[in-house]
């Protein structure tokens, strides 16, 4: 079954909730693969360009920046609150005629009719950035951190693919619980992302806990002038 309202409506009270906070909360941890995805699209003038989970609107005001006058920007959330907040930047940049803001849960897409020369989602590349940056810092050798960097990225670009190109949506089919007491259903995707979750805690635990008992294990030294006093 595809993601129950239940879900819909709870992502969207937590986001309208931290709506007037986000960028406090997100800023440093986002800016770096929101720069990034902004320089590789390499959005040019006169483009219409759809992004998908526009949230306080930092993307999508340089996105029309980039298109500019001849070009358009479309912006998808399910968030009011950040609506708001994304609708009084767009008023303070002057990019009002060339953004539009529609509230939805995707999939579908709200635009049956429409084309776009490309489709901007900020949270998906910050995600990436972040599993990238752990991939290149893991050791030559270290099958396990490898493999969990793996699974998190497959089972989370799997659902992102259903999200963006099934009509369905995320779909969820393995349901088990015991009578009426039912775990949330989930899919392939999810478990992937869970497990290699899961592993990369552990990965990351068991390397803090070497470098922990590491520096332990180190001597101490005693400073030259100690050394001269006794």
């Amino acid at each position: 079954m595809a993601r129950t309202l239940q879900d819909i409506d709870a992502a969207r009270a937590l986001y309208t909730r931290i709506s007037s906070i986000y960028d406090t909360l997100s800023e440093r941890s986002e800016r770096r693969g929101r720069e990034l995805g902004l320089s590789l699209l390499q959005a040019r003038p006169g483009e219409r360009i759809l992004e998908i989970g526009f949230g306080t609107g930092t993307s999508i005001v340089a996105l029309a920046e980039a298109v500019g006058e001849s070009g358009h920007v479309f912006g998808i959330d399910i968030s009011p609150g950040m609506k708001a907040v994304a609708e009084e930047r767009i008023r303070s940049a002057k990019r009002a005629g060339q953004i539009s803001l529609t509230l939805t849960a995707i999939p579908p897409i709200p635009f049956h009719n429409a084309t776009f020369d490309a489709i901007f989602m900020a949270l998906t590349l910050v995600a990436l950035v972040i599993l990238g940056r752990l991939y290149t810092a893991t050791r030559g050798g270290d099958l396990l951190r490898t493999l969990s960097l793996a699974l998190v990225c497959g089972g989370a670009v799997g659902n992102l693919i259903d999200r963006i190109m099934s009509a369905h949506g995320v779909v969820d089919f393995i349901d088990i619980g015991l009578g009426d007491s039912r775990w949330p259903t989930f899919n392939i995707a999810d478990m992937a992302v869970s497990l290699g979750a899961f592993l990369l805690a552990w990965v990351l635990w068991g390397e803090d806990a070497d470098v922990e008992s590491v520096s332990l294990a180190a001597p101490a030294t005693i400073p030259a002038e100690s050394r001269e006093l006794t």
